[in-house]
């Protein structure tokens, strides 16, 4: 099934109103946020900066037999998409190498920090994104890796999937967790990540405490701020010294600062600034990795439609107690583990394109299960 769509609902499910219009959107990360945001003017420049963008040929690695049916044709024209969006520190990627560490610590490869599964619906007029937090303890699937090793099926890091076995395994990874059948892939690096920040010049961010990152010399004291380069960077990426060190923090800090940057490009009027427009543009096709198959400039099109309130940002329902092994000294101390009937419920409730807002008096999936895991805006000392 060709598919635009943005995935499930967990727990932290963000509510009507305020925080969910925030972050609204962020349907697959800024680039496809923006495309959404300006429409046709977009569309007519992203063709010609096709150019910029990389393309990799995900789909062929996959066994077709392994991969999940396409769900039942809907009645128009188009049919739903899904869409999975990964940030990546590449090994190519001057800015990526020094988020890699040093001594000990150091990688070489390609990691991924953030990863969302996005669902569009059919009329491109609503979306559903549900984040995967990298820390998840999930099975893993055999599958092949980009040189050709074959790697058997285990109880490991979800993140560890693109780590040892770059997209196409990532892919395969969602699509047996989740019986979500992936459309089109879409990778963007760091060194695109800060020149699209520079290019808006900084995106405004709001500190309930103070900062320091670990690789830019600055202290960024609790209230507001504009952020550039490298400490925007530092920002979304922290899991250490800023909220509650956990990668559900980092998350919710990644959505809030996608939507002020989508904010921003907004209040610097790029569709009536051309340099600018171009600029910005330039930065975010070049950070792009996407599969062979998709056109930006139809999608662009396509979301003429899309309204901020008709776009839901989630993330996978969590478990609050599962087992000892994943509490302090255990084990899996660090990891967290997903609440599997409230991820069935939400990702069916996906496919089936049931969007918890169709009917506000109908709780999304996993609404009931526990207390959400996210923050809100409603906590920002600067408003």
């Amino acid at each position: 099934m060709p598919s635009d769509s943005p995935a499930s609902a967990p727990r932290g499910e963000e509510r009507p109103g305020r925080s969910r219009r925030r972050v609204a959107l962020v349907v697959t990360g800024a680039v496809l946020g923006l495309l959404a945001l300006v429409g046709t003017s977009v569309a007519l420049v992203v063709r010609d900066l096709e150019d910029n963008v990389e393309r990799e040929r995900v789909f062929d690695a996959l066994d077709e037999a392994d991969r999940p049916t396409d769900d039942p044709p809907v009645a128009g024209p188009r049919q739903p998409i899904d869409v999975l969006v990964l940030g990546s520190d590449s090994r190519d990627d001057p800015i990526g190498q020094d988020f890699q560490g040093e001594g000990d610590e150091h990688f070489e490869g390609e990691r991924t920090d953030t990863t969302l599964l996005v669902r569009l619906n059919a009329e491109r007029d609503a979306g559903w994104s549900v984040s995967i937090p990298r820390d998840s303890w999930v099975r893993l699937p055999a599958c092949t890796g980009p040189d050709g090793e074959q790697l058997p099926p285990r109880d490991d890091l979800f993140a560890n999937a693109f780590r040892d076995g770059g997209l196409a395994c990532t892919v395969k990874t969602v699509e047996s967790l989740t019986d979500v059948r992936i459309d089109h892939t879409v990778v963007v690096d760091f060194t695109g990540f800060t020149e699209m920040v520079n290019a808006l010049d900084g995106v405004p961010v709001c500190l309930d405490e103070p900062f320091r990152p670990r690789r830019v010399d600055i202290e960024l004291p609790a209230g507001r701020h504009v952020l550039h380069d490298r400490e925007a960077l530092e920002f979304v990426r922290a899991r250490y010294g800023l909220g509650d060190g956990t990668d559900l923090g980092r998350i919710e800090r990644q959505k809030e600062f996608m939507a002020s940057m989508i904010d921003r490009a907004r209040s610097r009027q790029l569709l009536v600034r051309p340099d600018r427009l171009v600029r910005f543009l330039s930065a975010a096709t070049s950070s792009l990795r996407v599969d062979e198959d998709l056109d930006l400039r139809a999608l662009a099109l396509s979301l003429r439609g899309l309204e901020g309130e008709r776009v839901v940002f989630s993330t996978v329902p969590l478990d609050p107690d599962p087992g000892p092994e994943f509490r302090d000294g255990g084990r899996l101390f660090g990891r967290v583990a997903w609440d599997e009937p409230a991820a069935d419920e939400l990702f069916t409730a996906l496919r089936e394109n049931r969007f918890p807002f169709e009917d506000p008096a109908e709780p999304a999936p996993g609404d009931d299960a526990a207390p959400p895991v996210e923050t809100t805006t409603a906590a920002d000392p600067c408003t």
